[in-house]
């Protein structure tokens, strides 16, 4: 029962949210599209790995005390 929920959740919010921070970002138009082909073609997969290297990204650019 839960996972007929949160399977639809997954596919539909993770690529949403990875959709929404993209367009966010100050990008390239060219890198932004890439990003959005990556994430529209492989959902999930490549919404994740959307958001875990725009994770790691920011850790790197930011000050470090």
């Amino acid at each position: 029962m839960l996972l007929t929920i949160l399977i639809p959740l997954l596919f539909i919010g993770l690529p949403l949210a990875a959709i929404i921070v993209l367009l966010r970002d100050k990008r390239p138009g060219q890198e932004t599209a890439i990003w959005a082909l990556v994430i529209i073609s492989a959902p999930v997969f490549g919404a994740a790995i959307y958001l875990i290297w725009r994770l790691m990204e920011k850790r790197k650019a930011a000050p470090r005390y």
